[in-house]
């Protein structure tokens, strides 16, 4: 089966502790290739549509400079989704075989992606989806210029995002920063598909709760992966079915020696592999998450004042 589209990943340094779960998610998904651009060499199940391409972090920055005739920002990895916009055009050489393009996170598990994007939707829309954690373009040269060639309209400029140092999150909505290129788009009145298919759980709170779902709007939540297919529950009931989950910001672990086909995702960052067992509040786990986020917090807070520069890769 050939794919007709891919998605970006850039990643250096070590892959997290979920990547089994992330790996095999992306197995049962054989429309999508995934490139991911990495320095992690480290033994790893790829799928045969998870395509490893290694390099520096060096080199991955060296090959979207060549793209620009004026210095760019890229110190960190972190702020490689600043540039997720622009990657149509930094990375044809990659993507020139494909429809479509997009860039994803690895903190989600995936679903049935298939069942969201069938050809009557890839076929009326040049953008899909508008956050970070996957978003999807017509691999076209008109669409993989938008992000240039779009009156930005009194959001963020994108010359102005990849020379600053900050992260400015220019590939989604963004407007506590001004408003990113979810934000342009919009405005400019191009065609762009948007649908709360998938669990966005918040990280403030140790419990699961997702954005924009009334159907998820109950005590217990937790997710199960099955055979492909991701599903949301409470007490054993099915709820909806998920595009994908994701879990940013929790520190997920794959157990060794667990069923990647089938398990249970359960508050706070805890894989388990019978329900049951996700169906329990676990108060340890919880209590320790919503510690440490408070941490977080505090930490976050104080490099601002002090101006202490963000390590995140």
């Amino acid at each position: 089966m050939c794919a007709e589209i891919a998605l970006v990943i850039p990643w250096f340094g070590r892959f997290p502790s979920s990547m089994p779960l992330w790996l095999n998610s992306c197995r049962y998904n054989p429309k999508f290739d995934f490139l991911l651009f990495t320095d992690d060499r480290c033994e790893q199940n790829f799928p045969a549509n998870v395509k490893p391409c290694y390099m520096e972090f060096s080199e991955f920055r060296s090959l979207v400079q060549k793209r620009f005739s004026f210095p760019i920002s890229l110190e960190r990895p972190y702020k490689c989704c600043d540039y997720r916009p622009a990657y149509g055009e930094i990375l044809s050489d990659y993507l020139k075989d494909y429809r479509f393009w997009g860039h994803c996170d690895l903190d989600v598990i995936f679903g049935n992606l298939s069942r969201y994007l069938p050809d009557s939707v890839l076929s009326e829309h040049d953008r899909l989806y508008t956050s970070g954690h996957f978003t999807l373009y017509r691999n076209t040269p008109e669409v993989n210029a938008w992000y240039r060639t779009l009156d930005p309209l009194g959001c963020m400029n994108w010359k102005t995002v990849f020379t600053s140092s900050e992260n400015c999150a220019f590939d989604e909505y963004a407007e506590w920063h001004g408003g990113g290129m979810s934000e342009i788009i919009r405005r400019n009145g191009k065609s762009f598909y948007d649908s709360v298919d998938f669990a966005d759980i918040h990280a403030n709170i140790s419990s699961f709760k997702v954005r924009g779902q009334t159907e998820c709007v109950v005590p217990g939540l937790y997710f199960c992966f099955e055979n492909g297919v991701v599903t949301a529950r409470s007490s054993g009931i099915v709820l909806r079915e998920e595009m994908y989950v994701h879990f940013s910001q929790r520190r997920v672990n794959a157990p060794s020696g667990i069923d990647l086909d089938h398990y249970f995702l359960t508050a706070p960052d805890l894989i388990v592999t019978e329900e049951p067992e996700a169906m329990k509040k676990h108060m340890l786990p919880l209590l320790s998450y919503a510690l440490g986020y408070q941490g977080k917090r505090v930490k976050r807070k104080f490099s601002k004042l002090f101006h202490v520069a963000d390590k995140r890769s």
